[in-house]
């Protein structure tokens, strides 16, 4: 694994989304990435302390207007066995 993909699944990690692929085995050996994951929690940490993200998922979803066929429940009927 190379730094760049490291630091985006520690990224993810530090967000709570799925890691693209496990960081840990680079991390343990690559002090660059130590040094930047540990920057990157401190900048993390400040950020939700100060300003936990909004839940805007109603709000975004009172405002979109469905769209027939696209979104909505989805129901299964059995096939006719003829």
């Amino acid at each position: 694994m190379d730094c760049d993909t490291c630091r985006e699944a520690l990224s993810a990690r530090l967000d709570g989304e799925p890691e693209p692929a496990s960081p840990d085995e680079h991390l343990a050996e690559c002090p660059a990435c130590q040094d930047w994951h540990a920057a990157a929690a401190d900048l993390a940490l400040a950020w939700y302390e100060e300003a936990p993200p909004p839940d805007l998922t109603a709000a975004v979803l009172d405002r979109v207007e469905p769209r027939p066929g696209l979104l909505g429940p989805v129901t299964w009927q059995p096939r006719d066995p003829r």
